[in-house]
């Protein structure tokens, strides 16, 4: 959270309320190392706020950036 904090700040980070039931086998991993769960979103349009999975998803690419900046930060963190 410090991380995310340290990249967007506190207005365009957020804790999910109650545990997602997404279909990723990422608890797998969590069972044989600490980790955390991100999704990063964009907000940036209607087209980019659509499911992942949806037909009419669009990247938003220039998140992308932000998603490298916070992956930097976290690593900073826990090195």
């Amino acid at each position: 959270r410090r991380a995310a904090l340290r990249t967007v700040g506190r207005g365009k980070t957020l804790a999910l309320r109650a545990p997602s039931m997404g279909g990723e086998d990422f608890s797998e991993y969590l069972l044989r190392v600490k980790g955390c769960y991100v999704y990063l979103g964009t907000g940036a349009d209607e087209k980019t706020r659509r499911p992942w999975h949806h037909a009419e998803f669009v990247l938003h690419e220039k998140s992308m950036l932000t998603g490298v900046k916070f992956l930097c930060a976290l690593a900073e963190e826990v090195f």
